[in-house]
């Protein structure tokens, strides 16, 4: 249980903290000094260059790490309603958050099934950008907004793009517990391009729910697109337990009409699950399948040196 006078009393240190670095950074230079070095010559250059206002950073040299403390007991870890009351009594809105507020997430609302696709695609791409500027997306209004949109929504456009925008928030910038159900309910729906997203960005989420959902797809005939998404969510690390649950499963899919794309990513897969624990098994399960294991074998040679030896050597390939 979380000590709320504790959580309290740190979250207003950190931004006392964050008020006095603000501080600093108003009383820097306006002007920086880069310096570069060439590794031909070791000439040494040097180049002065413009900060940005101070301002522009004010808010998150201030409440970046309270905020991100806040988030992570009240939403990330557990989801917490005493905490969650802390983030908003301590936490202000910042203006990117506001601005977008009365932009993007109310037009998720409009009556009009264009302008609710337009926000739901601004959401997925800003989610999805390589680069993670887009802060107002780390914020408790933002997810509950989209939340309520999709759980109202029947355009299945518009549902897939706040399904692909909610998994890129989880993944890249909130990992909030909210958004889990949402994606695991996704899976069941009636419209193709709605469940691959779930899939996309739910099948690698480490919780039993979507593990068995994994399994209930592989043991069903797939189209290969869907399977290339099944595949992808299977690494080295994940749960023992799942890798023996699904050695069989994916070995099913190997006599499947496949592609030679598909069939080497299955490959690449199946031996994505072999490890000291679980490897035994699997060999057991490869017994009389030589086509397979000729495709392991091959897939093999594009891992490392010790971890193709101990491949060939265990399921003797």
């Amino acid at each position: 249980m979380t000590d709320l006078r504790k959580l309290r009393a740190d979250v207003k240190r950190l931004i006392k903290i964050g008020e006095a670095n603000y501080q600093k950074r108003c009383d820097q230079d306006p002007y920086g000094t880069l310096t570069a070095v060439n590794l031909r010559s070791g000439e040494v250059t040097q180049r002065r260059f413009k900060r940005p206002p101070a301002d522009r950073e004010q808010y998150a040299i201030i409440y970046h790490d309270a905020r991100d403390l806040l988030l992570k007991h009240g939403y990330e870890k557990q989801l917490d309603p005493k905490v969650q009351k802390l983030y908003f009594e301590l936490i202000p809105d910042s203006e990117q958050f506001l601005r977008e507020r009365e932009s993007t997430l109310k037009k998720l609302s409009s009556k009009d099934k264009k302008i609710r696709l337009e926000a739901a695609k601004y959401v997925d791409n800003k989610a999805r950008a390589a680069f993670r500027m887009e802060q107002w997306l780390r914020h408790p209004t933002t997810v509950e907004t989209l939340i309520n949109a999709l759980q109202k929504e029947e355009d299945p456009g518009v549902c897939e793009n706040l399904v692909r925008g909610l998994g890129g928030i989880y993944w890249s910038y909130f990992s909030d517990l909210r958004i889990l159900p949402e994606l695991e309910r996704a899976w069941d729906s009636q419209h193709k391009r709605v469940v691959d997203a779930a899939i996309r960005w739910g099948a690698g989420i480490n919780r039993p729910e979507f593990w068995t959902r994994v399994c209930d797809m592989l043991g069903n005939k797939l189209s290969q697109q869907r399977l290339q998404l099944l595949l992808h969510a299977i690494k080295r690390d994940t749960p023992v337990k799942w890798k023996r649950r699904l050695q069989p499963l994916l070995i099913s899919q190997w006599n499947a009409k496949l592609n030679r794309e598909s069939k080497a990513s299955l490959a690449a897969t199946i031996l994505n699950t072999a490890d000291e624990r679980t490897v035994d098994g699997l060999r057991e399960l490869l017994d009389g399948m030589k086509g397979l294991k000729t495709a392991l074998k091959d897939r093999s040679k594009y891992l490392t040196t010790e971890r193709n030896k101990f491949l060939n050597a265990k399921l003797k390939l």
